[in-house]
């Protein structure tokens, strides 16, 4: 007799490929969804549990307080998985340091703890992670070149220069892993075209060019969009937003433009809301929300995941900070920070 289970799974999802006649697994494989509901189907020699045709998220849920009061930096508020346990903290950049939250898969704990000294660029300060060990470093980008702090886990370490000069773009500078190795690259978008220096682990080397001019009017984003692990380039216009995928080595042309996706300063690439791999399109400034879902090759038409408008008045974002693998809506306030979940 089969048996359906209904309670949710958010995180991962795992099927036993062979089951002894004693029930221990001779075989697991990880499934890359996210289901609601399981079939549990008994067969002779397996019991395969097998995801149901709704499996993405496709709202974000109630509001959740994540701090006791106002948590954000005087120079900036970033977010990034700076322990390597899967889920995305908090970091205020101030004056005199920077700060981290850990998240808890439940709301940001530790406020309080100073995670380096002064650490911030003319440019840009970034957080991502360049050495590939699966933890979000510093990263300051100045006039004079681009300096790093690995992150420890509990700290950000020694700083080291990752460039021999200055590296940064006239129309954008980003920290993203576009050859999909692990280990996120340096990218300098200027009115020439794309360019990239890729980490080795402990700089970034020469300087590429990946593409003639792209960009956009609006902004100009990173993002894996494909879902193949390398981030591709987006560029947002009035008329729309148009991406070129990377190859691994280059963003050679043009894919179509998604007309509808035309989002100002809240318009979000998140990494993935509805469990499909594939990095989304998060407008904020739209009441309700709306996520425009990658197709892998376009945007969709795009759904409404809130009923009303949610923003923060000094930060928005989207980044998956309870583990599950979707990226949940962030609004940094001056009285606290809010999270609703992708569900």
């Amino acid at each position: 007799m089969a048996i359906w289970v209904d309670t949710p799974v958010k995180k991962r999802l795992w099927r036993h490929s062979l089951l002894s006649s004693s029930g221990n697994s001779l075989g697991l494989e990880e499934l890359p969804v996210r289901a609601s509901r399981l079939l549990v189907v008994p067969v002779a020699v397996a019991v395969v549990l097998v995801p149901s045709a709704a499996f993405a998220a496709t709202m974000f849920g109630p509001n959740e307080s994540w701090t006791g009061g106002p948590y954000y930096g005087s120079r900036a508020t970033k977010f990034a998985d700076v322990n390597g346990d899967k889920k995305v903290d908090a970091i205020a950049i101030n004056s005199n340091g920077l700060y981290v939250a850990l998240s808890d898969g439940t709301r940001f704990v530790g406020s309080a703890v100073p995670w380096s000294g002064a650490f911030y660029g003319s440019v840009g300060t970034y957080f991502a992670d360049v050495t590939g060990d699966g933890k979000a470093d510093a990263i300051a980008v100045n006039t004079s070149g681009v300096f790093v702090k690995p992150s420890t886990g509990t700290a950000f370490g020694t700083t080291a220069p990752w460039t021999t000069g200055p590296y940064y773009g006239s129309q954008d500078t980003a920290i993203a892993d576009v050859d999909g190795d692990g280990k996120a690259d340096a990218i300098a978008v200027n009115t020439a075209g794309v360019f990239v220096k890729r980490s080795t682990g402990i700089a970034f080397g020469t300087t590429q060019k990946w593409s003639g001019p792209f960009y956009g009017t609006k902004a100009t984003r990173f993002a894996d969009v494909d879902g193949d692990g390398k981030d591709d380039a987006i560029a947002v216009n009035p008329g729309g937003t148009t991406v070129r995928l990377s190859t691994g080595s280059s963003y050679p042309v043009n894919g179509p433009t998604a007309s509808q996706v035309v989002g100002g300063k809240r318009l979000v690439f998140a990494s993935d809301v509805n469990g499909d791999g594939k990095a989304d399109a998060v407008d904020f400034a739209s009441s309700p929300v709306t996520v425009f879902y990658s197709t892998g090759t376009t945007f969709d038409t795009g759904h409404a995941w809130t009923v009303g408008p949610f923003y923060g008045n000094i930060v928005t974002q989207c980044f998956d900070v309870t583990g599950d693998g979707l990226a949940d809506a962030i609004a940094v306030n001056t009285t606290k920070i809010t999270v609703r979940r992708a569900i």
